[in-house]
């Protein structure tokens, strides 16, 4: 993993991406409910970037695809597996904004509730 070869010891690194975790639970509930908390969807069904979604399954392939700049859907056990295999010593999960280094704070409120924050530390 190229950020844990490029940080200094004691070193950390933030991640924040969709938390698979979060969708696939709305997916599998029934309604649309939890779906619409996770990522804004108005009372038609569309978000804030104007995309209406007809099936549950079409907003789980536009978040985990988005325009193909996401090629991997993370849940915090599988990231802070990887994180380990590459050497991190210690991962935390984070909230919104939390975090060990306030330079790292790079959240987006827009994102807030669809995404997970994972802090790594070499």
């Amino acid at each position: 993993m190229e950020s844990y070869r490029v940080l200094e010891i004691g070193g950390c690194v933030r991640i924040i991406v969709p938390d698979a975790e979060k969708y696939l639970f709305g997916y599998c509930s029934n309604g649309w409910d939890l779906l619409k908390r996770t990522r804004p969807l108005n009372n038609k069904l569309t978000d804030g970037m104007g995309i209406k979604y007809h099936t549950k399954m079409q907003l789980i392939n536009e978040v985990f695809r988005q325009s193909g700049e996401h090629k991997y859907a993370w849940d915090y056990e599988t990231l802070r597996h990887s994180l380990k295999e590459a050497g991190f010593s210690k991962v935390f999960k984070k909230d919104y904004l939390e975090t060990s280094n306030q330079f790292l704070a790079i959240d987006m409120e827009s994102r807030r509730h669809e995404s997970l924050y994972v802090e790594a530390v070499k």
